[in-house]
């Protein structure tokens, strides 16, 4: 029994001594400075409605676009889509969907359609990984329907990372 504990010592001991020397050798990077300008969008239940027309507006100005999505670390249930607008000054939303309004409100309208005119056919949706199934663990927060994720174009650069 002691050697399962002292085994497991170590193993934690070796953990950590190679985080450290990952996190000394990380710190000596230069600082990531982005390519272009950005602005970030936090989207609920607060999100004021002048401010979803002027991103549905500019949604419609845009044809390719990211999508990454997290999921709550401790229950592990579906909590973010992070969307960004490729333009020259790029456009980040987080859609915080645990602090979305009710359904039947304009702001929930409003949210749900400017991601039906982000996930159109005629836009393109780069992601890390299958956004379609990414975004299928959204379904039930009825922000999109299966047919709109059926008909977006995905390209998922996290294959071409691998060759």
């Amino acid at each position: 029994m002691d050697r399962n504990i002292t085994s497991y010592s170590n193993s934690t001991l070796s953990t950590n001594k190679r985080k450290r020397h990952s996190n000394v050798h990380l710190s000596t990077l230069p600082a990531f400075n982005p390519s272009n300008d950005w602005r970030v969008y936090c989207i609920s239940q607060r999100t004021n409605t002048s401010l979803l027309h002027y991103l549905i507006d500019l949604a419609r100005k845009t044809t390719e676009y990211t999508i990454d999505t997290e999921h709550d670390c401790v229950t592990h249930e579906a909590a973010l889509i992070q969307v960004e607008f490729i333009r020259r000054q790029s456009v980040v939303l987080l859609i915080e969907v645990c602090h979305l309004p009710p359904a039947s409100t304009v702001t929930f309208w409003l949210i749900k359609s400017l991601l039906k005119i982000i996930l159109g056919p005629s836009n393109i949706i780069y992601s890390w990984g299958n956004a379609e199934h990414e975004l299928s663990l959204f379904i039930d927060y009825e922000l999109f329907s299966w047919s709109i994720l059926c008909q977006m174009k995905n390209i998922d650069i996290q294959t071409a990372f691998k060759t």
